[in-house]
């Protein structure tokens, strides 16, 4: 078995509660360069802390993960944030300029091989506005 399937695995089934996410949310900065209720998505929100800290900023948040049982636990604690299940090295499930910012935090670090990780530079790219 390949290390991408292997990785794919890792995540889509590590229990939702045993997946880290309150370490890295965005400053400032950026909040202040951002317009009020901005399209941000959330590209690997595992335990959906940081589209529940965006959601409080008044930012409108889509946040998707490949871990489904953490998807249905955030979705079930924040109807208002778009949860979604979705594998960020295939196409992204967006139409292109849908989104005025893009957050993750370690998701990119956490994709193996590097060729997965620049599958998903243009897929990001694509679905921001300009």
């Amino acid at each position: 078995m390949d290390s991408d399937k292997i990785n794919k695995q890792h995540w889509q089934n590590i229990p939702a509660s045993q997946i880290i996410g309150n370490n890295a949310m965005p400053g400032e900065e950026f909040l202040n360069n951002i317009q009020p209720r901005a399209r941000v998505l959330d590209l690997g929100c595992g335990n959906g802390a940081m589209a529940e800290y965006l959601y409080g900023k008044g930012v409108e948040v889509t946040a998707v993960d490949i871990n489904a049982e953490a998807i249905k636990e955030n979705a079930e604690r924040n109807s208002k944030i778009d949860y979604r299940v979705a594998d960020i090295a295939e196409k992204l499930p967006f139409d292109n300029e849908s989104f005025d910012a893009v957050l993750t935090s370690f998701t990119l670090v956490n994709i193996l091989p590097l060729a997965t990780r620049q599958k998903v530079a243009p897929q990001i790219s694509r679905i921001l506005k300009p």
